[in-house]
């Protein structure tokens, strides 16, 4: 009779035991674990290349270089015609030192303008780029919180094909990404915000969109 009074009380022990190690089980796996992550691929040269703000400011780039060109052009037609004057003037004169030091002197001003616009444009972009960079990044931030992803990577969507040529190859096969969802790139997503969101301040500026 004591053996089985023992016996039963082992069995309460045991059963009491095995339920609280149930629920801690339980709650740990509730509470104690982490979210699963969840990855998201962009493609930033495909967004700088289709971003509509970013096309529209690297044109006007393009068109003060034009500018500065042609304004570079006729300075050294002036130049061309001082130094055939000078050709027809006799190096033993006066004049001809005088003429000398005018050629040298808008030389000289010629290659420093030539100098201060190809950094400004330089600078300028330089600056585009770090701008467009830094607005992709926050709208991807943005994107990513309201869409529960943990970690965005920059990847090319850019696959090889049978004509490319061997540097072409190996540049696509650099790659870190070898495989993807197709959800996971939210390349498209993210560019078609942007757009979107460029489209009507650039109407308010009666700048337009090309489509």
């Amino acid at each position: 009779m004591k053996k089985l009074v023992l016996s039963i009380t082992a069995v309460a022990v045991m059963g009491i035991i095995l339920s609280t190690c149930t629920v801690a089980t339980a709650q740990n796996s509730a509470g104690g674990s982490s979210a699963p992550h969840k990855i998201g691929l962009i493609d930033m040269a495909h967004i700088f290349k289709n971003y509509e703000k970013f096309k529209d400011e690297r044109k006007q780039i393009e068109e003060d270089l034009k500018s500065a060109s042609e304004g570079a052009k006729s300075k050294r037609l002036e130049i061309e015609k001082l130094q055939e004057i000078l050709k027809g003037i006799s190096p033993t004169s006066s004049e001809f030192s005088v003429r000398e030091k005018e050629v040298a002197g808008a030389v000289a001003d010629f290659q420093a303008d030539a100098s201060a616009i190809k950094r400004e444009l330089v600078m300028k972009e330089a600056d585009l780029y770090k701008r467009t960079y830094l607005e992709v990044t926050d709208i991807i931030s943005k994107y990513a919180k309201a869409y529960n992803y943990t970690l965005i990577l920059r990847y090319s969507a850019e696959t090889v094909e049978a004509d490319d040529g061997p540097q072409d190859v190996m540049r696509k096969m650099g790659s870190q990404v070898v495989f993807h969802q197709e959800s996971d790139d939210i390349t498209n997503a993210v560019l078609k915000f942007m757009n979107d969101q460029y489209k009507p301040s650039a109407a308010s500026r009666g700048t337009g969109t090309r489509k």
